[in-house]
């Protein structure tokens, strides 16, 4: 495998390598792009994450793809569901009264050496 291919043109970026499984040559492609122009352009961090596990899928030898396959969906099943069950949060402004004020003691902290 050669991971050594990458481009990148004006915030589309491009990682490809290749891999002989004997019988059949697999070209694999990862594509994105950033809203973002300049020289220095920063990749977010979903996206870099997305294309290591891309990788590391490809690293799974054939063997290993069926539990590979089977652990990413249920990954995927689970993740799903956690994000149905999590209520989305809205911001809420509310006015309240001051009941009172106190003052607090002062607490002196010493730090040794």
């Amino acid at each position: 495998m050669h991971l050594d291919r990458w481009q990148t043109d004006r915030g589309q970026s491009t990682v490809w390598w290749e891999q002989n499984l004997g019988d059949a040559q697999v070209r694999h492609e990862f594509r994105w792009v950033v809203d973002k122009t300049g020289d220095e352009i920063e990749h977010p961090l979903a996206v870099k994450e997305r294309a290591v596990c891309h990788l590391l899928v490809d690293l799974v030898p054939s063997h290993g793809l069926a539990e590979a396959v089977e652990a990413l969906a249920e990954l995927r099943d689970y993740y799903l569901l956690v994000d149905e069950s999590v209520p989305e949060l809205t911001r809420q402004v509310a006015t309240l009264p001051v009941v009172g004020v106190s003052d607090r003691p002062q607490v002196e902290i010493e730090f040794l050496e």
